[in-house]
């Protein structure tokens, strides 16, 4: 069986690769529409 600790990691690290991602489309879009400006 998996750890619950080893699981909390798992999650965390999830999380911090999803924040990155979304964070990485974010900063796309801003310059997109700066430079449509």
């Amino acid at each position: 069986m998996i750890n619950s600790s080893t699981l909390c990691v798992l999650l965390v690290a999830c999380a911090l690769v999803l924040g990155r991602i979304l964070l990485q489309d974010r900063a796309a879009e801003d310059e997109r529409e700066h430079h449509e400006l």
